[in-house]
């Protein structure tokens, strides 16, 4: 198998999202910061913040304004797992 036109990033951003789908405001959610996924993504690869939004704004995530800063807001599977279990 050839890997050199092979997207490792957009590989990457779509596992995450797959972990963490979009959020509609009135389900249980969590906000994160562009900064803070491309942190959780550093032990993957370099991403960059504008990366992040790139992504997720193709996607079609949500951005809410919490204290004026931009968070993205993504169904907190975690909680709901534990709850199924």
């Amino acid at each position: 198998m050839n890997n050199d036109n092979i997207d490792w990033k957009f590989v990457l951003l779509s596992r995450w999202a797959g972990e963490y789908p979009p959020a509609r405001l009135d389900e249980d959610h969590i906000l994160k910061s562009s900064q803070e996924i491309a942190d959780d993504l550093r032990g993957a690869g370099d991403f960059t913040a504008d990366e992040v939004s790139m992504f997720l704004a193709i996607q079609g995530y949500r951005v809410v304004f919490e204290n004026g800063y931009p968070f993205w807001a993504v169904k907190n599977e975690s909680l709901h797992n534990l709850i199924k279990d």
